[in-house]
């Protein structure tokens, strides 16, 4: 090998083993925050969970918090969890300008445009009122046609988790439903609240929240 070669690759090599070395970091780090989730467990952590279309979109900077805070308003078309009714608005950290083509939208709180219809899975309103979908964009399902026209919901995963690791539980309670709907990703909108309402445990007195 020449000089010139050996010197270059002398000092390539390290540079090359450091960046693949803060890839695989990176990529452990952001799995170790960012849990795939099933519909049991988007269920049970959100507080609530609403069919609905965007109709308003706006940024506040927050002086309390010293952030910019987005209030996103839905008008409510079915809930499930939640009492919610009408219309609603949520607090979400962060402006409403941020670009939503995010590369890992997995792991970034979504964004929401005017004329959006959604179903979500809302965590509890923090004590500073702030909320979130559940698991970040994967409680976050855009409704969408399919090439038949027919209206589907999309989560950032593709909804390739949604019946992966349930319980024994689960499976009991969703039964039928969750075979006619395991291995697909095109879950009608009123299917996916019907499989959020079924996974759900009853409260006593037979209901669920």
């Amino acid at each position: 090998m020449r000089p010139l070669a050996r010197s270059i690759l002398r000092f390539a090599l390290p540079l090359l083993c450091l960046g693949l070395g803060l890839c695989l970091v990176s990529g452990l780090a952001r799995a170790s925050i960012v849990r795939l989730l099933n519909i049991e467990d988007l269920a049970g952590r959100a507080d609530r969970i609403f069919a609905g279309r965007c109709v308003d979109v706006r940024e506040s900077y927050d002086p309390a918090l010293g952030q910019h805070v987005t209030y996103t308003t839905f008008e409510v078309s079915r809930a499930v969890k939640g009492g919610v009714r009408g219309r609603i608005t949520i607090r979400s950290l962060g402006g409403a300008d941020a670009d939503p083509s995010r590369p890992d939208p997995i792991a970034s709180v979504p964004r929401f445009r005017v004329g959006e219809d959604v179903v979500l899975f809302l965590y509890p309103d923090s004590r500073n009122g702030l909320t979130s979908p559940v698991g970040f964009g994967q409680g976050k399902f855009r409704i969408v046609k399919d090439k038949l026209g027919r209206e589907i919901a999309l989560n950032a995963t593709g909804n390739r988790t949604l019946f992966r690791g349930l319980s024994g539980g689960a499976v009991n309670r969703l039964d039928r439903s969750r075979h006619a709907w395991k291995g697909r990703s095109d879950v009608p909108p009123d299917a996916l609240l019907d499989l959020a309402a079924g996974v759900q445990l009853p409260e006593r007195g037979g209901a669920s929240r």
